[in-house]
């Protein structure tokens, strides 16, 4: 089990939502180290992106994640995580019937692995698609712990604006999933 004071929470937003209940819940578990990146705050909008680049302003080794639009049950998926068992891996809440390497509902993982992203920028491009979906290049690239703890969907969770209403969206994470698999052996999990 891990400390919560030793876990920097990183969370991106596009900066119009209210984010005071996720990080109430946040702290709550007993992360004290929080970093909001804030799209509309920063000089380029990098959608998810802004999350893994934001890292680097995060004091901890261990690092949580979840999306701005639901309550995750921190303080559970952060005991789920072993960091010797785990120090490989991504274990992610996610919904036991859901077929794709989420992150959206809460992961714990070490910072290092967010250095993955190099290879898959050098063969397809650094472009919105990318910024949206890199959390599939993320996810696929390293071993994955499923856990289904549960989660609570926010009211802005089906505003028109949502990431995954917009058209294409999944056409665009299909690639994103296949071009992930096709990297080189070592690369990809």
């Amino acid at each position: 089990m891990i400390d919560p004071k030793e876990v920097s929470a990183v969370l991106v937003t596009r900066g119009d939502v209210e984010m005071g209940a996720i990080i109430d819940s946040i702290r709550a578990a007993g992360v004290e180290d929080i970093v909001v990146w804030d799209n509309a705050q920063r000089p380029v909008d990098l959608q998810c992106y802004g999350r893994y680049v934001a890292i680097n302003e995060a004091r901890h080794e261990i690092i949580y994640h979840q999306d701005d639009d639901l309550i995750a049950p921190v303080a559970e998926i952060l005991a789920a995580y072993d960091p010797v068992a785990d120090c490989n891996s991504i274990v992610a809440n996610n919904r036991a019937d859901e077929e794709w390497r989420l992150t959206a509902m809460g992961v714990v993982f070490r910072r290092g692995l967010a250095h993955c992203f190099d290879e898959y920028i050098a063969r397809y491009g650094f472009d919105d698609d990318f910024c949206r979906i890199c959390d599939v290049v993320f996810a696929y690239q390293h071993e994955y712990r499923r856990i289904v703890l549960g989660y609570t969907d926010l009211p802005w969770q089906t505003a028109p604006n949502s990431m995954y209403l917009q058209p294409g969206h999944m056409e665009v994470r299909e690639r994103a999933l296949q071009r992930t698999l096709e990297l080189p052996v070592g690369v990809a999990a």
